[in-house]
């Protein structure tokens, strides 16, 4: 936060909450080393101490999901059969020997422990007061874990984005519904992998990241990127191509775990990563040049919100041309984000370069491919808010005069108000049977007319503390409102 406010950088924040359904071993006096062969004790039993070979378990629940003859894989790194179980303990063979630690996590394969939806009242405290731009969900499995999260969020007055971390198999037969009710999804292949069979992990991680940018949503791919900078300096080669294939997958971003959280080359790693994407990154760009229409590899004729279709078709619109023309840059003003993460899910040559005008929008883009983020205070007339973007990227060395650049943006023109019968049925369709609506509706509804009030009326409905408005109101708002004009504009830098 500190950075944001003091530096021209601009660093999304996000905190990982822990989950009730990671279940982990006890704590250890003197880590034991497990031998291929050993017998290794799971149990319940809630002792003082036990012997070397045995360890209590996080959760009371794990005697009911063990069964004979299940894998269960101990921090990446140790491998165990289900031998035999009673009432409290389940009795393992070790078939892949290795160091254990105190507190690692224990999964069974192709299995979930379904403790609960819930997440450690801590973390969920941390996330708000810290007022993140996201929290990551762990062993998301249904759309309900995403709603409920969103939910206690609200309750608490957060207003941070969901990202649910995609890591059962459970969770990848309700990829869809996941993807439409979380604000970003996470690709953890590390747990992932040790739920379904490690070779249809890359085939998971396509699909998914395709049906992220048809949906719109953020897509991160997690885990094992440069696992071997843990101890040595530098990647190895299939490391480097794996994080080409993400890449070339058009995944938003990349994220690294051990490697800088406990690995003894962190920059290395961050610097190696970023070497090698932005090297892939080039090579797409030679392709965009060649053939500026098919680089855009989304579909131009499938909208994923048909409610969206003009927004989208501008999107569309400034890609294609700015690949054609090779612009410096596509100019974006955005309120919430929304045309900025159409623009990118194009994957345009050209960097999307977004204003908007709350700390929380610009913030919650850093996450979107290809976004730079910019806070600027918009003016009820555009031709004074570009003006003032254009002296914020001279003076930043995003632009010098004369580059071509495109602009996407609202004006207001066309006709003013609506007819009291549209204004009424959207309403009614709003407030969903009550006499009033949350001024923070007044926006959608508005949209729905295809009008928008000006930026100042708009932004202290949306972030004021206003309460609710009658019909009465929200009637005078509409009347003074404004069609909505989408323009893409080629213009030159001054």
């Amino acid at each position: 936060k500190k950075i944001n406010a003091r530096t021209p950088y601009i660093i999304g924040s996000m905190v990982d909450l822990g989950s009730l359904d990671m279940v982990k071993l006890g704590e250890f006096s003197s880590a034991p080393h497990l031998s291929k062969g050993e017998e290794f004790t799971l149990t319940v039993r809630h002792e003082v101490e036990y012997d070397e070979l045995t360890s209590e378990v996080s959760y009371d629940g794990f005697i009911e999901v063990a069964e004979v003859g299940d894998l269960i894989q101990i921090n990446d790194n140790v491998e165990l059969i289900v031998a035999s179980k009673n009432s409290t303990d389940v009795v393992c063979e070790v078939i892949k020997g290795g160091q254990l630690t105190s507190r690692a996590p224990i999964i069974v394969r192709g299995k979930s422990y379904s403790a609960s939806t819930n997440v450690p009242t801590g973390d969920l405290e941390l996330a708000t007061s810290e007022d993140v731009d996201f929290v990551s969900l762990s062993f998301v499995e249904d759309a309900a874990s995403v709603e409920q999260l969103r939910s206690e969020l609200r309750d608490r007055g957060c207003n941070s984005g969901v990202v649910a971390k995609v890591e059962t198999p459970k969770a990848l037969q309700n990829i869809e519904s996941i993807v439409e009710a979380a604000d970003a999804i996470m690709i953890a292949r590390g747990d992932l992998g040790t739920s379904i069979a490690f070779e249809k992990v890359p085939l998971w991680q396509e699909r998914i990241t395709k049906l992220c940018r048809e949906c719109g949503k953020p897509v991160l791919v997690s885990t094992h990127f440069l696992d071997s900078m843990v101890a040595y300096p530098t990647p190895t080669r299939a490391e480097i191509t794996d994080i080409f294939e993400a890449v070339r997958q058009k995944a938003d971003a990349l994220v690294l775990t051990t490697e800088t959280a406990s690995g003894r080359y962190p920059y290395k790693a961050l610097n190696a990563m970023h070497v090698a994407a932005k090297r892939m990154e080039s090579k797409a760009q030679e392709s965009a040049e060649i053939d500026p229409i098919a680089a855009l590899s989304m579909p131009l004729d499938k909208p994923f919100q048909s409610v969206l279709r003009v927004a989208e078709n501008i999107a569309n619109s400034a890609s294609i041309i700015a690949n054609q023309q090779l612009a410096k840059a596509i100019v974006v003003f955005t309120q919430k984000g929304l045309m900025a993460s159409l623009v990118s899910r194009n994957r345009p040559n050209a960097p999307i370069l977004a204003f908007a005008p709350t700390a929380e929008a610009r913030e919650k883009l850093t996450l979107v491919h290809g976004v730079r983020p910019f806070l600027l205070e918009f003016s009820d007339d555009p031709e004074h808010t570009i003006a003032e973007a254009f002296k914020v990227l001279v003076s930043r060395g995003w632009l010098e005069s004369g580059d071509l650049v495109i602009i996407v943006a609202d004006v207001l023109g066309g006709r003013s108000g609506a007819p009291d019968s549209e204004k009424r049925a959207v309403f009614d369709e709003v407030a969903e049977g009550s006499a009033e609506i949350s001024s923070s509706r007044v926006r959608a509804a508005l949209r729905k007319m295809s009008l928008k009030a000006t930026d100042t009326v708009e932004f202290k409905l949306a972030h004021g503390d206003t309460g609710t408005i009658s019909y009465e109101e929200f009637a005078e708002v509409a009347s003074n409102a404004k069609q909505i004009v989408h323009t893409v504009q080629l213009r030159y830098c001054p």
